[in-house]
């Protein structure tokens, strides 16, 4: 190198070293030549120990290990490798002392110093500007305010006002230029005590900001000089009045929630299931449903146990283990503090930790026993409408609201001759041609109608209606009443109950004719003691006339025969009467 390069380099080094940021000179093959004394105490190496080293290398070995952002310095030393102009912010690198600063580099492959031909990368310490950058940003549309206070309490800086005064105009005034005398002597109590007390305080302070209430967070610290005098506060005031308002609406809240489960029928409770399965809450109504007070529930880890009759603690083992559905009930027999026996229905919600592990078990209990014991005894009395529907001599048929049968019973497939109820179920009531036409108008006007009918099988038969072993006709006693909907005006269905009376009918039949033989005896009886009696009464009168003799004592004796048989036979009329009154008195209805 000539004297004249020499003393052009030299020039360059002493100008570049007293410079605030890093700089690493290499010539046009990208070897290092310097480093200024910047870059050699944050890197904490010597431009002898580098000089002749490539340029990429050294970033990789000397700056690449003091940054969290590797990716981006081995893309410096890649450009530099390739000669690549460098323009990249920004990259954090720390110091020997182990603190993080924020550099720009640059590096402009076209630009040369003139004498040497030497190029360099430049290390901007950025920190101070990205802090400041990102301080902004993070207090940008937050609610958090910043301000510094001198021993006067005047303001000499603020930033992120969102009410009053712009920031530059609240520098030199007080808290009594900005509030009102009690907030402002307030504030301004809190900040002297900071300045007297070198203490840092957090206070939550209710001010008037624009009209409006406002509750402010506030932090504030003692602001010192270099040699730890203090020389102000600084603070920071945070608008939590939507976080108290929303506090005071959820304490309102709570409250009423609380109120709600102290009056409410249902138990609402939480069950933790590790490290012991507790009850972590447990509402009030526990009381009137098992009989235990909160306080008992909660004192007791091993009640969550005992709650559940014996036989049913493998369902809620079940639970436990998360093997239940939570949209469907559950149904538990429970046991009171009096050992009274209860049925409980309750739904449950598994809460599982980010992991997904079961953790705990919220829910909602209700005491169902009423309900359970109306369950049971509906049971007993299906199952003995079953039985009746079953065994009745009765045919109970059962059609829908279109009028389909859906179910009939023995009974009535004797009655009909019908072998297999599948042969009758689907026959539509309303085509029945053995109705009677007045009953069925009467039927579909939705009226019950009860009615005495001469049954046709053989029409049965030729319309092919359903199969029959019957013949010929019989005397059927008809009920059809019809079922409504709990909610609806239409009909819900029909009950057809028909009995075969044709036995009844020729009973009725035969003391009908016995009736009128009856009737019949008694009027010839009548009849017959007129006529005999009346020729006897002459005969007699002839006799009464005569002379007499033994031939009238022998008509005499006749006739007093003759007269004898008809009061017999008055006699038998009137016993025919006591006969027929007897039977009409006593006749089956």
């Amino acid at each position: 190198m000539t004297s004249v390069q020499q003393i052009e380099e030299q020039r360059l080094f002493n100008a570049l070293d007293g410079e605030a940021g890093g700089i690493l000179v290499f010539d046009g093959g990208r070897t290092v030549v310097w480093l200024n004394r910047a870059l050699s105490e944050l890197l904490d190496v010597t431009p002898e120990e580098e000089r002749g080293a490539s340029a990429s290398d050294f970033i990789r070995r000397h700056v690449a290990p003091l940054s969290p952002d590797t990716a981006s310095l081995q893309e410096v030393a890649i450009d530099l490798q390739n000669d690549r102009s460098i323009h990249r912010a920004p990259i954090r690198v720390r110091d020997r002392t182990g603190d993080l600063h924020w550099f720009s580099l640059a590096y402009d492959r076209n630009t040369t110093y003139a004498g040497t031909g030497y190029r360099i990368l430049r290390f901007h310490d950025t920190s101070g500007d990205t802090t400041a950058r990102f301080f902004r940003a993070g207090l940008d549309h937050s609610p958090v305010v910043v301000f510094v206070q001198d021993q006067n309490l005047r303001y000499i800086w603020s930033y992120n006002r969102k009410s009053g005064l712009p920031d530059t105009e609240v520098v030199g005034r007080t808290d009594a230029d900005l509030f009102g005398p009690e907030d402002a002597d307030r504030l301004t109590s809190l900040k002297r005590r900071v300045l007297e007390t070198g203490e840092v305080l957090q206070e939550e302070v209710t001010v008037t900001l624009g009209g409006t209430r406002h509750v402010l967070d506030m932090t504030l610290k003692p602001l010192r000089d270099a040699d730890g005098r203090i020389v102000g506060i600084s603070g920071t005031a945070v608008d939590a009045t939507g976080r108290v308002r929303a506090e005071e609406e959820c304490r309102s809240g709570t409250d009423t929630l609380n109120l709600m489960l102290r009056s409410a029928r249902d138990i609402v409770y939480r069950i933790e299931l590790e490290p012991v399965r507790r009850f972590s809450y447990i509402s009030p109504a526990v009381t009137r449903i098992a009989g235990y007070t909160p306080e008992e529930v909660y004192a007791d880890p091993e009640i969550v146990l005992r709650f559940v009759y014996p036989d049913d603690l493998p369902l809620l083992e079940a639970v436990f283990q998360g093997e239940f559905a939570p949209d469907r009930p559950l149904m538990l027999r429970w046991l009171r503090k009096d050992r009274k026996v209860i049925w409980v229905e309750s739904q449950n919600v598994p809460v599982r930790d980010e992991k997904g592990l079961l953790i705990a078990i919220e829910g909602i209990a209700r005491d169902v026993t009423e309900r359970k014991q109306m369950e049971e005894a509906l049971r007993e009395s299906e199952e003995r409408f079953r039985s009746i529907f079953n065994e009745s001599s009765i045919g109970i048929e059962y059609y829908n609201a279109a009028g389909i049968l859906i179910d009939v019973n023995p009974a009535a497939l004797r009655i009909f001759g019908v072998l297999d109820r599948d042969g009758l179920v689907g026959f539509n009531l309303f085509l029945d041609p053995n109705i009677p036409k007045p009953e069925l108008a009467r039927l579909r006007g939705g009226e019950t109608v009860h009615y005495t009918s001469e049954f046709d099988f053989e029409l049965v038969k030729r319309q092919n209606l359903y199969a029959t072993s019957r013949s010929g006709t019989r005397y059927l006693d008809t009920l059809i009443t019809k079922i409504r909907q709990a909610d609806e005006a239409s009909p819900g269905g029909y009950v057809v109950l028909v009995q075969d009376i044709t036995a009844q009918v020729k009973e009725d039949t035969l003391r009908r004719q016995a009736y009128e033989q009856i009737q019949q005896n008694i009027e010839q009886f009548a009849i017959l003691g007129d006529h005999v009696r009346q020729p006897l009464q002459v005969i007699l009168g002839m006799v009464e006339l005569s002379e007499g003799g033994k031939e009238m004592d022998i008509i005499r004796d006749q006739v007093d025969r003759i007269n004898d048989i008809i009061r017999q036979l008055d006699l038998g009329w009137i016993e025919s009467r006591k006969i027929r009154d007897f039977l009409q008195r006593h006749e089956p209805a």
